[in-house]
């Protein structure tokens, strides 16, 4: 650890750096029942996701695509080991506290979503 940067910065470093070299649940979702695709218009960066959600509720599965920074890439993985096996309006509290823990930083925030 270097001596200007706390252990919650090593550790949220390490976090999104992993996640944005090996993204979790890549690509395409083929049996989708929604998506989303959102681009930043200042650098360009690129979200896209899949999602097949069951008849009562539940995301049964989901996918990203991302291209742009590390930060993007990263945001994308997180997101979706947050919103598998949530209903929705559960998804939707994940979204607001993964987020969150993207841009605070917080350990704790992002330790479920690995």
């Amino acid at each position: 650890m270097s001596a200007d940067r706390t252990p919650l910065q090593e550790l949220y470093s390490e976090m999104l750096l992993a996640h944005a070299g090996a993204p979790r649940n890549p690509g395409p979702l083929p049996d989708a029942t929604g998506s989303a695709h959102a681009v930043n218009p200042v650098c360009g960066d690129a979200v896209r996701i899949w999602a097949r959600v069951s008849a009562d509720g539940i995301v049964e599965a989901i996918r990203c695509e991302a291209t742009g920074c590390a930060l993007s890439k990263a945001s994308a993985s997180i997101l979706t080991g947050a919103l598998r096996g949530k209903s929705v309006a559960d998804a939707r509290a994940a979204i607001a506290g993964a987020l969150g823990g993207i841009l605070s930083g917080s350990a704790e925030a992002l330790a479920p979503y690995g």
